[in-house]
């Protein structure tokens, strides 16, 4: 018994030196590295709504937002870019800040919650709206410019070959059932690759890049994209799975896989909300700036200015003021950095394109799609398609 009451005490012996040396050697490592104890930080509730206890922004706040915002995102960037583009997106800067500057001086209350029905739609702040659409433009200018004539080296193609084939593209998209983003974005990635690889697109690869354009836009957009398989089916056979693959790929290297573009669509839905238009000017203002989108002629100025002006348009075709400047808008102007006398040209351009709708033809699927639905109040079939407003604005007899 005696023993082995010794050899626990042993035991416990060699374990508290054990222990002993285990604290020593500890303190000197801590004193090594110079360790010091944290003292504990009480747990307070995590802010689930930063965005609400926000400060509004003030007059002063705004003005100088105006005058800095898009100097810092693009000052290192500008450099990789051609001169021309770059003349182009610093003279548009600096009349948007006019613009606002302007605007801010006759009404700030109107301008400083200007997005505030976009933001309440998308769950973001109004500021962070502003200042994200302000990129979008800027990206819309100098990294998806396209030049004024940029089918002009395309080896047996022209302009009226791209209005039949996005028509085409518009039957396909409606026969799937796809959003509309997708097909903007599908005609989007059309002009980028046409601008880019004009010397490999041909007469008898058109159709395959269209219909590829749509695979990728649709595998990009939507949330079950249809097969591949489905799109060859389409094309009655016209080109097999594996062409649009390898055409899928080769648009995507030509791209460097940017697919980030900004589509007219996207300022539309700005600009709407931020009108607080109606549910007859939404509609036209949709069929305008996809009747728009086909014309060759218009498609350069960019999506910012295709949006303001089927707006534009849209709004003096409901009030049937022929007259542009009266139904032109300050918030218009303050949200796309343009000016009335900047679209007059092109509007006119997309109101005739507009017009021509009503002649019969094989090549307007968008009519037909804008007045066999109810969903978009059948507005191509509207009497105002054909009014007298409609008709001085398109310079038509």
């Amino acid at each position: 018994m005696q023993s082995g009451v010794q050899t626990r005490s042993r035991k416990s012996q060699l374990k508290t030196r054990n222990d002993e040396n285990a604290i020593i050697v500890s303190k000197q490592v801590a004193k090594t590295i110079n360790t010091r104890s944290r003292s504990r930080v009480p747990l307070v509730p995590i802010d689930t709504n930063p965005i609400s206890k926000r400060s509004t922004r003030t007059e002063k706040d705004c003005k100088r937002q105006k005058l800095c915002v898009g100097k810092n995102l693009f000052s290192a960037e500008l450099r990789r870019f051609s001169s021309p583009v770059r003349s182009i997106a610093i003279q548009f800067f600096k009349q948007r800040c006019a613009i606002r500057v302007k605007c801010m001086a006759k009404n700030p209350s109107i301008f400083l919650e200007l997005d505030k029905d976009f933001g309440h739609v998308h769950k973001i702040d109004n500021h962070i709206a502003e200042c994200s659409f302000d990129y979008l433009q800027m990206k819309s200018i100098l990294a998806f410019h396209l030049e004024q004539n940029f089918m002009k080296h395309c080896v047996g193609l022209n302009p009226r070959m791209r209005y039949i084939l996005v028509d085409w593209m518009v039957q396909v998209h409606s026969s799937f059932r796809l959003l509309t983003d997708t097909l903007y974005l599908a005609i989007g990635l059309l002009d980028q690759f046409l601008q880019k690889a004009c010397d490999i697109v041909t007469k008898n690869t058109f159709q395959l890049v269209g219909i590829t354009t749509l695979y990728i836009a649709a595998k990009y957009e939507e949330m079950f994209p249809p097969d591949v398989h489905q799109f060859c089916n389409i094309t009655e056979g016209a080109f097999c799975a594996s062409q649009i693959l390898d055409c899928e790929i080769l648009i995507l290297n030509k791209l460097d896989f940017d697919m980030v573009i900004p589509t007219p669509y996207l300022f539309l839905r700005r600009l709407l909300l931020a009108l607080r238009a109606n549910s007859l000017t939404q509609n036209m203002a949709k069929y305008f700036l996809e009747v728009g989108y086909q014309e060759y002629n218009i498609v350069h100025y960019g999506p910012n200015c295709l949006a303001a002006m089927a707006v534009c348009l849209a709004r003096a075709v409901v009030t049937n003021q022929p007259i542009l400047e009266k139904v032109w808008d300050d918030r218009i102007s303050f949200i796309s950095g343009l000016l009335i006398d900047d679209i007059r040209e092109p509007l006119i351009t997309m109101a005739r394109g507009v017009y021509r709708q009503k002649e019969p033809s094989k090549y307007r699927s968008t009519y037909t799609k804008f007045g066999s639905n109810d969903a978009f109040q059948r507005v191509s079939t509207l009497p105002q398609m054909e009014s007298k407003t409609m008709r001085l604005i398109a310079g038509e007899p």
